[in-house]
C-alpha cells in the first residue's frame, strides 16, 4: 500500500458531507444519515488509506485525483468523537446519541452499577463519568473561592454593617433638668426611671445614646451565606467519607485481581485513597476558615434566618455584601452540581451497552446451564479488567460451551476456527461456542446494537448487515460456515424473528435462525432466556 501525494501545484483537502451538507471539522451532528467523505488532490489511479474512526480503508483516487467513499451506518451506530485522517489531514466530528430516551438511559446505568461494586475503574461507576458534570476536585476549588472571598469581606462588614439608626433614652440626673418638651412628655411616661434618678436629690433630665441595630435583612442575608457556606464543606466532607468507605469495601475483591506489576487495588485504588486523605484535609481546613470568617464578620446570631441570602438594593451598593453574594453562588453551585443525576459519556454508550448485554447473556446462561466452572457468574471487577475472550465455560457429559466476549477470527489457512475470506478480522461481541465430543461445532453470534430505527423500533438494517458480515463468513479449514445464530441485542421489548419458525424444534440446526431481542434494563428478559434455551437445549 502506498500514500498518496498531491500533484504538483495541488493542494490536498479534506472534506465531509453529511446528508449533502458539508460539515466543519468539530461539528456536532445527529447519529442519522448518510456520511460522504472526499479528498482532492491526489495523483489519478494512487492508493489513498482513509483512517474513519477505528477503521482503515484503502480508496483508489480517479482520474480527477478524488478519492471518495460513501457509509449509510456509521453515524448511526457511532455516539461521541469520531476522527477522519488522510496523510497529514485530520478531521473531527462529534455524533449526538439520538438511541436511547433520558429515562432508559438512566435506568441503563442504574442497572449496570446495581451489577458489582467496581463497576469502573472510577469510583462510583457510571456516575462519575460524565463529561459535563463537575468533578469533587472542581466543587473543592469552587468552595475554596467562596471562603476567600467572604474572608475578604468580613472586616469590611465588621466596620461598616448595614444598620439601622436606634436612639435610646434614660432619665439622668441633671443640673438643668428637662429642657425640652419632648423631654417632659418622656420622663411623664417612665416614673420609675425618674424616681431612680431624682433619688440623689438633684433634678431629673433625658440622655440620649444612638446606637446601630444589626437586626437587618441584608445582615441576616451574610449569615445564610455562611451558613450556605459551611453546609458545602459538611457535603464535601461527607462526599469524600463515602468514597473511602467504598474504597475500603471493594479492597479484597480488587486484590484479587492480579496485573502484571502488582493488583487492581495497588495500580489504582492505593492512589485514590490517598488522594482522598489529602482533600480531606484540605476539606476539614477549609471548614476551620469558614468559622473564622463568621467570628470576623462582628455579626451577632441573628435568627430565625432563611437558607436562601437575600439580595436587596442596598446591599448590591455595598461591595462587602456584594462579594459575599457572590460567595454564596459560589457555594451553592459548587454542591448542588454533586447531587444531580449523573449519566455516561457519550464516547462510552456503545460500549456500556456491550457490556451490560454480555453480563445479561451471562446471567441468562447461568439460569439454564447453572454456574458455570470457576466460581461466580461475575467475577470481582470483571468491569474493571474488561476481560476479553473467554468469560465462562460450562463442562458437560458430551460437550463443551463456551462464552466468548469480542473474538477476532483471522483469515487463517488451515486453522480450526476462521474468517473465510480475506480482510480485516471479524469480531463480534458475544459468542457462545457449542462443542460436540462426535467434533461438531456450533457458533451463536450475539451482537449488541445500541439503536433504532427512525421511527423508535427494532433495527433490522443492523441485523441485516450482521446476516451479511457472519452469516456464512466464519467457517472450519474445510471452509464450512459455523454460525447456527445471528441476533442483535437492541434496547427495546420483544423478539423480532427473521423467519416465523426459526425457534421450533423442527427447524433444522444446520440452518442459520437469527433476529432482534429486546433488552430492558432494570427488568427480566424472558426473550433472551427463551432464545438461549432452544440454542443450548440441543
Amino acid at each position: 500500500m502506498t500514500s498518496s501525494t498531491p500533484e504538483p501545484g495541488g493542494a490536498l483537502s479534506l472534506e465531509v458531507y453529511v446528508r449533502g451538507r458539508p460539515v466543519p471539522s468539530g461539528a456536532e451532528i445527529p447519529g442519522v444519515g448518510a456520511l460522504r467523505v472526499v479528498s482532492r488532490g491526489h495523483l489519478p489511479g494512487v492508493e489513498v488509506l482513509l483512517h474513519l474512526g477505528n477503521q482503515q480503508l484503502t480508496l483508489i483516487a480517479d482520474e480527477d485525483g478524488e478519492a471518495e467513499h460513501r457509509d449509510s451506518q456509521l453515524l448511526g451506530l457511532t455516539a461521541g468523537r469520531v476522527r477522519l485522517r488522510v496523510g497529514e489531514l485530520e478531521r473531527e466530528l462529534v455524533v449526538r446519541p439520538r438511541k436511547l430516551v433520558a429515562e432508559e438511559l438512566h435506568a441503563l446505568i442504574r442497572a449496570l452499577e446495581s451489577i458489582s461494586a467496581t463497576l469502573s475503574q472510577d469510583l462510583g461507576g457510571v456516575a462519575t463519568m460524565r463529561r459535563d458534570r463537575p468533578s469533587l476536585d472542581d466543587a473543592l476549588n469552587a468552595l475554596e473561592r467562596a471562603v476567600g472571598l467572604a474572608a475578604s469581606a468580613a472586616p469590611s462588614i465588621r466596620r461598616r454593617p448595614i444598620h439601622r439608626a436606634r436612639e435610646e433614652r434614660r432619665a439622668t440626673p441633671d443640673v438643668q433638668g428637662a429642657r425640652r418638651p419632648a423631654d417632659v412628655r418622656w420622663l411623664a411616661t417612665h416614673p420609675a426611671q425618674v424616681a431612680r434618678a431624682a433619688a440623689q436629690g438633684r433634678a431629673v433630665g433625658v440622655s440620649r445614646e444612638r446606637k446601630a441595630e444589626l437586626d437587618t435583612l441584608e445582615n441576616r442575608g451574610v449569615l445564610s451565606a455562611y451558613d450556605r457556606i459551611d453546609a458545602g464543606v459538611e457535603t464535601l466532607l461527607g462526599v469524600v467519607e463515602r468514597q473511602a468507605r467504598a474504597l475500603d469495601a471493594v479492597r479484597p475483591a480488587r486484590q484479587a485481581l492480579l496485573t502484571e506489576m502488582s493488583d487492581v487495588w495497588a495500580e489504582h485504588d492505593a492512589p485514590r485513597l490517598a488522594l482522598l486523605k489529602r482533600r480531606e484535609a484540605r476539606i476539614l481546613a477549609l471548614g476551620a476558615e469558614s468559622r473564622a470568617v463568621r467570628n470576623r464578620s462582628g455579626l451577632p446570631d441573628l435568627r430565625p434566618r432563611g437558607k436562601t441570602m437575600v439580595r436587596t438594593p442596598r446591599a448590591d451598593a455595598e461591595p462587602a455584601y456584594w462579594t459575599t453574594a457572590r460567595a454564596y453562588a459560589l457555594a451553592e453551585a459548587a454542591t448542588k452540581a454533586l447531587d444531580t443525576p449523573a449519566e455516561a459519556p457519550l464516547a462510552s454508550l456503545d460500549e456500556l451497552w456491550e457490556r451490560y448485554c454480555a453480563v445479561v447473556t451471562l446471567q441468562a446462561l447461568t439460569a439454564q446451564l447453572g454456574p458455570p466452572q470457576g466460581g461466580d457468574v461475575l467475577e470481582p471487577g470483571w468491569f474493571t479488567s474488561l476481560r476479553r475472550g473467554e468469560v465462562a465455560r460450562w463442562t458437560q457429559p458430551r460437550r463443551v460451551l463456551r462464552l466468548h466476549l469480542e473474538p477476532e477470527y483471522h483469515f487463517r489457512p488451515g486453522s480450526s476456527m476462521r474468517k473465510l475470506h480475506p480482510g480485516r478480522p471479524w469480531r463480534p461481541d458475544l459468542v457462545l461456542d457449542i462443542r460436540h465430543e462426535d467434533g461438531q461445532v456450533e457458533l451463536h453470534v450475539l451482537d449488541a446494537k445500541f439503536r433504532r430505527d427512525p421511527e423508535g423500533g427494532p433495527p433490522l438494517e443492523a441485523l441485516q448487515d450482521l446476516w451479511w458480515r457472519y452469516g456464512e463468513s466464519i467457517g472450519d479449514h474445510k471452509g464450512l460456515p459455523l454460525v447456527r445464530s445471528i441476533w442483535a441485542l437492541w434496547p427495546g421489548d420483544g423478539l423480532r424473528l427473521i423467519g416465523p419458525s426459526m425457534l421450533d424444534p423442527a427447524w433444522p440446526r444446520a440452518r442459520v435462525r437469527g433476529g432482534l431481542i429486546g433488552l430492558r434494563p432494570g427488568h427480566r428478559h424472558p426473550q433472551l432466556e427463551g432464545v438461549l434455551g432452544v440454542m443450548v437445549g440441543g
